[in-house]
């Protein structure tokens, strides 16, 4: 007998905890950052990322005039750079100078980068999809930047360097302080 009864239709966060980035992106000497929770990967070859946005954030024009976007994973120890990236407003401030947030140069598009990233993918802009509310933006991934610390050699994320971000909606963050790593190999269940 199932435990499952009828759920509320809003938020969405049934799907939760996920790793939150932060989208930057620049246009006529404009820098911003938005945070993501609505991000995903779509295509190994070539190689496309989406990020969802709604067209009422800042982020969404310069990412539209600019036509490049960069994506910054970062470690949970910067919670609080999300949460300005989510929380302030572009349109009123400068998050970078009012917050004291370091960022540097893409080196393969024209915005910048959050140097305390874990990863970076810079991203040129190929398609947007209206869904909604939202937009979906489609980069082609140009670069990608990594801390080698926080990568093993097979390029799954190291946990003893760092933990990602992990948001669970409702301006809740997951704090990892106990983890356990399990591999279940898809191998053993493939037709041969």
């Amino acid at each position: 007998m199932s435990n499952l009864i009828q759920g509320k239709l809003g938020k969405m966060y049934h799907y939760y905890p996920v790793s939150v980035a932060i989208a930057t992106c620049s246009y006529e000497g404009k820098n911003n950052m938005i945070a993501l929770a609505w991000h995903t990967a779509l295509s190994f070859d070539p190689p496309l990322y989406g990020i969802s946005i709604s067209p009422k954030r800042f982020s969404y024009n310069l990412i539209e005039k600019s036509r490049c976007f960069a994506l910054n994973f970062i470690p949970n120890d910067y919670n609080e750079v999300v949460a300005i990236a989510g929380g302030a407003s572009g349109s009123f401030c400068d998050k970078f100078e009012k917050y004291n947030i370091p960022f540097e140069n893409a080196k393969s598009i024209n915005t910048v980068i959050l140097p305390f990233s874990l990863a970076v993918y810079e991203c040129e802009l190929v398609k947007k999809v209206p869904a909604g509310d939202h937009s979906l933006f489609i980069g082609q991934i140009k670069n990608v930047l990594i801390d080698p610390r926080a990568f093993k050699d097979d390029e799954i994320l190291n946990l003893n360097f760092k933990i990602p971000s992990l948001y669970m909606g409702n301006d809740n963050y997951l704090i990892l302080e106990k983890f356990e790593l399990k591999k279940f190999s898809r191998k053993k269940y493939q037709e041969k």
